[in-house]
């Protein structure tokens, strides 16, 4: 062991500044003369040697202060341990010097606040990994934010401490209370939050992406404690398709049901999230006869609320999802050549659909002088009503 000079202070009656070393006293000749060495003594700063080593970043002389006897654990003039002083200036390398040299982990701040948490706040995930290695718990709730430490790091955006936290065995559901009481995931707060970065992030990390919310243990919760709704119906409903694509990779049920007997689709249509609707569509294994508890499928939706995108992009996929309609009725064939927009009128967009499909498909000579083309473009302004 190197010996190191050792200031004044640590004998009786003399003055200690943190600053003057002895030059002619070391840690091992005290020893071998018999001596204390009172290694409590603070300076006007309230540091002790062993602080005024980390600070300089000492590390053999810290050692042997340690060895000595040095506290790892005296605190400053506001109560900070040594280890959350690191911490909370960012001085990761005698944070884990302090943690390794086994300083308590498990001391609080005056305020409540972990050394676990106390890393997520100075952005540290090295130093977070390591108390988590030393036995942190990281499924504790945060006293001062009150949420879980997982979402706090999510909702500063420290991904890297997140993962961290993950890796080492935090849950990354942590049902906790949500709206009016019920229960709720952390993928379930971000799709509410239209934190679509956090949900992401949550997903690709294996959280549960088909529970819906739940009833609190006593029945609280309201509506959406009972609507049945999963990740899934939340993200088509506001319409976060980056959320909906991570989902779909991770193998979220498409056809899932909500209490109303909604899936995704029937909702993204309901709300007119286009992006969502051909998101979905493009989805193999996608259910487009599912019906809800009004007896709707996807395409009648489509054509009650005359979102005609969603009903064309519906029959594109599929053309005998129309015969599933209720009040479908036979395609309409034209009675001669010179037929007028008056004689096509109808009540619901599903036909004016079909005839437009139907010449689309005629070859243009079966119409003379462009009336063809003439009749197609008056038969989209007229379907542009309805939508």
């Amino acid at each position: 062991m190197v010996d190191f000079p050792i200031p004044t202070s640590v004998f009786p009656r003399s003055r200690f500044t943190g600053k003057r070393l002895s030059q002619k006293n070391t840690c091992s000749s005290v020893k071998k003369n018999g001596k204390t060495l009172n290694l409590a003594l603070k300076d006007s700063e309230g540091q002790t040697c062993l602080g005024v080593a980390l600070w300089k970043k000492y590390y053999s002389m810290a050692l042997q202060l340690i060895n000595c006897g040095a506290c790892l654990d005296d605190v400053d003039d506001n109560n900070l341990t040594l280890l959350h002083q690191t911490i909370i200036n960012k001085n990761y390398e005698s944070a884990l010097f302090l943690i390794d040299q086994q300083a308590d982990i498990n001391i609080k701040t005056p305020d409540g606040v972990s050394c676990l948490e106390l890393s997520l706040d100075s952005n540290l995930p090295d130093v977070t990994d390591r108390l988590c290695a030393a036995g942190c718990n990281t499924n504790v709730i945060s006293e001062k934010a009150g949420c879980c430490l997982l979402w706090k790091a999510l909702d500063a955006k420290l991904f890297a401490c997140a993962q961290v936290l993950i890796r080492n065995k935090c849950d990354v559901d942590s049902w906790s209370a949500g709206p009016n009481n019920c229960r709720q995931t952390l993928l379930h707060k971000a799709i509410d939050e239209n934190k679509e970065d956090v949900a992401c992030f949550l997903i690709r990390s294996s959280c549960d992406v088909n529970s819906p919310r739940k009833p609190g243990p006593n029945g609280e919760g309201e509506e959406e404690a009972r609507d049945d709704q999963g990740p899934l119906h939340l993200s088509a409903s506001w319409g976060l398709v980056q959320v909906l694509q991570c989902l779909i990779e991770a193998q979220a049920d498409v056809n899932a049901k909500d209490s109303e007997g909604d899936t995704p689709l029937h909702i993204g249509i309901r709300n007119q999230h286009h992006d969502v609707i051909f998101l979905l569509l493009s989805h193999p294994v996608l259910n487009l006869r599912v019906r809800n508890k009004k007896n709707q499928t996807p395409f009648s939706v489509a054509v009650a609320t005359r979102n005609k995108k969603a009903a064309q992009a519906i029959m594109n996929r599929d053309p005998s999802v129309a015969e599933q309609h209720k009040g479908y009725q036979k395609r309409l064939k034209p009675r001669s050549k010179s037929l007028s927009l008056l004689e096509v009128l109808d009540e619901n967009l599903i036909e004016l659909l079909e005839i437009m499909n139907f010449f689309q498909k005629r070859s243009v000579k079966t119409f003379s002088n462009g009336t063809s083309s003439k009749f197609l473009s008056e038969m989209e302004s007229l379907t542009a009503i309805y939508v």
